[in-house]
């Protein structure tokens, strides 16, 4: 009895999906501006800025930036860049800043106060050869002028924040905005070590659950930030959906 010869199924290929990583978010954030030229040269090298984030729209976050960074750094469009820590960024990325127009603000200015990494009652005030000792991780005066300049929008909008690492006075001003933002704290503290793991510091985020953001003199409503800026502590008064809103 004759009987059908079977024919095996062709298996098909399997094809490996690519999986996304947090450059890909990065190269597709990036405007298309790094294109090949006619001449056949390759496009320029986009290296992003050590701990580089975007905060809101129009408001960037990362460590001092270098000449390595500055092909990246014309593809944000800024208009001014904040300084938070004492040392200025390298001549390379001065002269590009003085080139495309964009101004650097210098608020890490050093300032009369010694950092310390123990408790309140243990820090001294005796000594008049130095500063006082303070268990205050960043200057107040300094998180409160540098909110103040990132909340008028038209003064410095695009900006970018930076520090010598991007990590504890950049982290620190980033917290202190978020608490402004009606984050709850815990997102706010997830967010800080995101960025600062493994060195994060109980004191920076001390600093953040104690700052008093009363001492913020916002701007007038019209200069504040678009969209996010009308949700700010003490912009408007809360309502019930404001309060659902604000708690990420």
């Amino acid at each position: 009895m004759a009987t059908a010869s079977s024919t095996p199924t062709p298996i098909a290929a399997v094809v490996p999906v690519p999986i996304a990583t947090p450059q890909d978010a990065v190269t597709a954030a990036t405007p298309a501006t790094a294109t090949s030229s006619s001449s056949g040269a390759p496009p320029p090298l986009l290296v992003v800025p050590d701990a580089f984030a975007q905060v809101e729209p129009n408001v960037y976050r990362s460590g001092m930036p270098t000449a390595a960074h500055i092909p990246y750094l014309r593809t944000l469009h800024l208009k001014s860049v904040l300084v938070l820590s004492p040392d200025l960024p390298p001549r390379a990325v001065f002269a590009f800043l003085d080139e495309q127009k964009i101004e650097l603000i210098h608020l890490g200015q050093p300032h009369a106060w010694r950092p310390t990494l123990g408790p309140p009652s243990t820090l001294s005030t005796t000594s008049n050869s130095s500063p006082p000792a303070t268990w205050r991780p960043v200057p107040e005066e300094l998180i409160k002028e540098a909110l103040e300049l990132v909340l008028d929008a038209p003064r410095t909008h695009p900006v970018l924040v930076c520090c010598t690492t991007g990590v504890h006075e950049t982290g620190v001003l980033v917290a202190c905005l978020r608490r402004m933002q009606r984050w709850n704290f815990n997102s706010i503290v997830a967010e800080f070590r995101a960025f600062s793991f493994p060195s994060a510091r109980a004191m920076a985020e001390q600093f953040v659950e104690l700052f008093d953001d009363s001492l913020v003199t916002l701007p007038p409503p019209e200069r504040l930030p678009s969209g996010w800026g009308a949700y700010l502590v003490g912009a408007r008064p809360m309502s019930r959906v404001d309060m659902t809103k604000g708690e990420v």
